[in-house]
């Protein structure tokens, strides 16, 4: 892929991601990241959390809708 294709993709997963938190409700986290364009920005952004969800303002929760937030059992 060539860069600009690639700042490309990430900006729009910037944008989605943004319109995407304004939706979620606060503490609500995002299913866990599958196999598409924003797994490989969200992996090399935010390090996958136990249960593979991923943490911050994931990049890759701009394909998913929001979730209940995880329970920990521990």
């Amino acid at each position: 892929m060539t860069r600009s294709f690639i700042v490309t993709i990430f900006l729009l997963a910037i944008m989605r991601a943004g319109v995407m938190s304004q939706l979620c409700e606060k503490d609500y986290t995002m299913p866990a990241c599958k196999p598409d364009l924003c797994i490989e920005l969200c992996e090399s952004l935010y390090k996958p959390r136990v249960g593979g969800a991923c943490t911050g303002a994931d990049i890759c929760h701009c394909f998913f809708t929001c979730q209940p937030p995880l329970i920990d059992h521990n």
